[in-house]
């Protein structure tokens, strides 16, 4: 019976850093994936409080944001929901030079449901925070640094 050896596992030596972006290019998300994902109707929302935006640039607004740019097939069906749960609006505005678009736009419903959104996540926030101890919160006692 041929037993071959194999090659112990080496922890992952970090990545070389990045190199800078080119001018104009999107950084890249510093928001984990699935946290992005998680997050995204909050995002979404938090977007539209300054202006009325198309899809293409609220993707834009959230790569801007550390997000990442979602695709049509993810940000459009939270689109639909957060429309379907009265928290936006959409309507058809002529495009100038080419084919309408959609235009989605925050109701106060997604303004209370913004501000309720928000508040969970700064208590989220604490209870991960370290405390105020004088100890880091992740060495549990009798543990060496």
């Amino acid at each position: 019976m041929n037993q071959s050896v194999r090659p112990s596992k080496r922890a992952a030596e970090p990545a070389a850093p990045a190199a800078p972006a080119a001018p104009g290019a999107a950084a890249p998300p510093v928001v984990p994936q699935a946290w992005a994902r998680a997050v995204m109707p909050t995002a979404i929302l938090a977007c539209l409080t300054a202006e009325d935006l198309h899809g293409y640039a609220l993707a834009l607004r959230l790569d801007e944001r550390g997000l990442g740019k979602p695709k049509g097939g993810s940000l459009y069906p939270v689109l639909a929901r957060l429309e379907a749960d009265g928290c936006i609006t959409a309507t058809w505005v002529d495009g100038d030079a080419g084919p309408g678009r959609k235009q989605y736009a925050i109701t106060a419903a997604g303004r209370d449901r913004l501000a309720d959104e928000r508040a969970a996540w700064t208590a989220v926030r604490s209870a991960i925070a370290p405390h105020s101890t004088g100890q880091d919160s992740d060495q549990h006692e009798g543990e060496d640094s």
